[in-house]
């Protein structure tokens, strides 16, 4: 059901425009069929058709009662017969009102009112028939377009919610981790625990309570990364190094907060942890109009790399960037020549 009579504003205009292109059309037909004149075919018409449109816009406010919402089809066909025939039924009564009144000398034989009567009563049933099909059309209409509105937001609220959820994996495995490399820091080195706190703390400030459906600036984004790998700096001393280098032209391009922040600490995982070499992580960064390229390399042992992970740090970087720009060719992974290297890609998403 409508909130309002669809048939206003500008509508009003467009439907008053139809009903006059209608009547002169219908009058010349009348003139035609009946060798009356043309001022008399078209008073004849217009004291007809005036009534069958003020009935028709009448008719919205009824014709709601008379669905199958609140009665079977069989009664809601009748009903809808009967209250048509009911406005053709007035408009017919009222129109010889008025052609009497204003055509009071005007010959109406037997033979010509035979002849514009059932044209009258074809036309009507035609025009009534036509705004009841109407109505039911824009009814639809807006069905399908509350249904669409309706599934776009299902749709919004399932995309927050997994982002959410993505997000979520992240922040508990990295304190964790900070956690307990903390807290056997406070025994072997108090003052590199110490520092490690002020940062997690000031990370931590910079990272969470932003809204996941939100994006900030790479340079945003960078400065988060370069906290995190000083962190990890302190758990790894001079057996960690890292390089962050992005045009300047790409520093204002928005993208996904912590994004980055799994592809670093898979580079830590599989460069530190599985090699007793040092391990140099670097990021360049370049941009056209239309597209953000990052690429995140790490040096790593080739034959320390046995232990597999479950890989969820990557899945779930692949997983935002499809969920957020709805494409899930952004991301691609290359090893080679001992360098593990990831690609990403992030479109310009206007909002």
């Amino acid at each position: 059901m409508f909130s309002k009579h669809p048939i206003s504003g500008k509508h009003i205009l467009w439907y008053m425009l139809s009903w006059i292109v209608y009547i002169l059309l219908h009058s010349c037909f009348v003139a035609w069929q009946t060798d009356t004149s043309l001022l008399a075919s078209g008073i004849i018409s217009l004291s007809f058709y005036i009534f069958v449109a003020g009935f028709g816009l009448m008719l919205w406010f009824t014709l709601p009662f008379l669905s199958t919402q609140y009665q079977r089809l069989i009664v809601s066909i009748l009903s809808h017969t009967v209250i048509a025939a009911l406005c053709l039924y007035f408009s017919l009564e009222l129109s010889e009102m008025v052609q009497s009144y204003l055509l009071p000398s005007y010959n109406f034989d037997v033979q010509m009112m035979l002849l514009i009567q059932p044209l009258h009563i074809i036309g009507g049933s035609l025009c009534i028939a036509m705004v009841i099909a109407t109505y039911y059309l824009l009814l639809f209409k807006s069905f399908l377009s509350a249904e669409a509105k309706r599934k776009q937001e299902l749709e919004d609220s399932l995309k927050n919610f997994e982002l959410a959820l993505l997000k979520s994996q992240i922040n508990p495995h990295f304190i964790f981790n900070s956690l307990n490399t903390i807290s056997s820091l406070t025994i072997s080195a108090p003052d590199q625990a110490r520092e490690m706190v002020v940062k997690l703390a000031d990370f931590f400030r910079f990272s969470l309570g932003k809204n996941i459906m939100k994006l900030h600036p790479l340079r945003e984004e960078l400065d988060q990364m370069a906290l995190y790998l000083e962190i990890e700096k302190v758990r790894f001393g001079d057996r960690l190094s890292f390089k962050l280098d992005a045009d300047e032209t790409c520093l204002d391009w928005p993208i996904p907060n912590m994004l980055l922040q799994p592809l670093y600490e898979n580079a830590i995982k599989y460069g530190i942890y599985e090699q007793l070499e040092d391990v140099h992580i670097s990021l360049k960064g370049s941009c056209n109009k239309d597209q953000l390229q990052l690429t995140i390399s790490n040096n790593f042992d080739d034959s320390g790399m046995a232990k597999k992970g479950n890989g969820i740090g990557l899945q779930n970087v692949s997983k935002r960037l499809s969920l957020i720009y709805a494409s899930s060719n952004l991301m691609a992974i290359e090893k080679a020549n001992n360098v593990f290297t990831i690609h990403l890609k992030i479109p310009k998403l206007n909002r």
